[in-house]
């Protein structure tokens, strides 16, 4: 029986690669994004190539309450849910300067969105001993001077994943954080990085792989995906 994984902002970027890397290992998807026409033509590409189920949920993580009922009515059409996959995120510039509309934003998407799209997805999760998986980043390991809001954010998101993983960890449910660097979507385009020096967002989905296939014995609260090339221009001794 195929498995079935639900992603949040499946339309583009890291949750666009993470759809489409799932479907072509044959699980039945449910696509969460705000953006209709992206998420149901990736649907019908999706569906035509590789012969799966497919539900989409036209929501905004801000109000995903709202869908509450539609989404718990998609798994269950599905019949269960083993892997959660939070992808959807925004960035702002700014730490002294960032304004409070802005820093709001990112925690109403980056964290709230996420804890109760956790919320509305849990009890079928743990009824498959399922995984979820959070997309963070490095700034939710560490802070850097230009992206303070962001960046706390994202520690906010690790931070309640990794609590969730404790809370959970007697009931077979994995919780996984990844903490990429700089990936090579439209987010991190403004970096400066040539796209060979960024990460893949076939990483993210390897990453995921790998995780699915370790035994129930084994607990990995998050993984750092570090770009290379930053790595080498902060190791330069001046």
């Amino acid at each position: 029986m195929n498995k079935v994984a639900l992603i949040s902002g499946a339309n583009r970027g890291i949750g666009k690669a993470v759809a489409s890397s799932l479907a072509k290992q044959g699980n039945n998807l449910i696509l969460v994004a705000r953006n209709q026409l992206e998420i149901e033509d990736l649907a019908d590409t999706l569906c035509a190539q590789y012969k799966i189920k497919i539900a989409t949920i036209i929501c905004d993580i801000r109000d995903v309450t709202e869908s509450s009922d539609q989404i718990s009515s998609a798994i269950k059409q599905m019949g269960g849910l083993d892997l959660l996959v939070h992808s959807a995120g925004i960035f702002h510039y700014g730490t002294s300067i960032v304004a409070k509309a802005q820093l709001n934003e990112l925690f109403d998407v980056n964290v709230v969105g996420a804890q109760q799209l956790t919320n509305i997805c849990l009890p079928d999760i743990e009824q498959s001993n399922g995984r979820i998986v959070f997309i963070s980043s490095v700034t939710g390991l560490q802070g850097f001077a230009p992206v303070g809001g962001y960046a706390a954010s994202k520690f906010a998101l690790v931070g309640y994943a990794q609590s969730l993983a404790k809370e959970l960890l007697e009931t077979g449910v994995k919780v996984t954080t990844l903490c990429p660097d700089v990936v090579n979507t439209d987010m991190g385009k403004p970096s400066g990085l040539a796209d060979d020096q960024m990460i893949d967002p076939q990483d993210i989905c390897t990453t995921i792989n790998y995780l699915s296939q370790l035994s129930d014995a084994v607990v990995i609260e998050h993984i750092a995906l570090k770009c290379r090339a930053i790595e080498q221009m902060m190791n330069v001794r001046k």
